[in-house]
C-alpha cells in the first residue's frame, strides 16, 4: 500500500485523479539520501483525542479570560462578583 501512495496514478482524468492526487502519503522528507517520516498515519482515534484536547484548551482559554475580565482571582471572588453583576 505504501508503494502505491508514494507516486500519483499515471492518468488524470475527472474526480478520480483529483482524489487521487490527494490520497498520496506525502508525510515523507528526503533527508539526504534517506526517508524520513515527519507525521504519523491519521487515524480517528488520533483525531477525536486531538479534538477533545483542543476543545479542552479552548474552554480553558474561555473561562481564564472570563475571570480576568470580571475580576476573579479566587474561588472566593466568585460569589461577590456574581451578586454584582
Amino acid at each position: 500500500a505504501m508503494e502505491l501512495m508514494e507516486s500519483a496514478p499515471e492518468r488524470f482524468n475527472g474526480v478520480e485523479s483529483r482524489a487521487a492526487k490527494h490520497m498520496r502519503d506525502e508525510t515523507f522528507v528526503m533527508i539526504g539520501k534517506k526517508k524520513v517520516k515527519l507525521l504519523p498515519d491519521p487515524t480517528p482515534g488520533r483525531a477525536l483525542a486531538w479534538g477533545g484536547t483542543l476543545a479542552l484548551w479552548g474552554t480553558g482559554a474561555v473561562v481564564l479570560t472570563s475571570c480576568k475580565f470580571l475580576g476573579i482571582n479566587s474561588l472566593q471572588d466568585v460569589n461577590d462578583v456574581m451578586k454584582r453583576t
